[in-house]
């Protein structure tokens, strides 16, 4: 979604509660996406995963990131 008063994209995810990022651009937004994400997992489960994302605009997939934490 795009904030046109702060002019920022703003992302969240319902599979990854507490996801919350924002970023001027959405090539940005996919990095704070990828880096929240990140984050989130290995606070919750303190292991090392690989994983797969899917970015998804006005429902169509706009990108796929994957990721590994350590």
């Amino acid at each position: 979604m795009h904030d046109d008063e702060a002019d920022v994209y703003i992302a969240t995810s319902t599979d990854f509660a507490g996801l919350v990022a924002e970023a001027p651009s959405l090539d940005e937004l996919m990095f704070s996406v990828r880096d929240c994400a990140e984050m989130l997992i290995e606070h919750t489960l303190d292991r090392s995963l690989k994983l797969t994302a899917k970015v998804v605009w006005n429902g169509k997939v706009e990108r796929t990131i994957n990721f590994v934490t350590t």
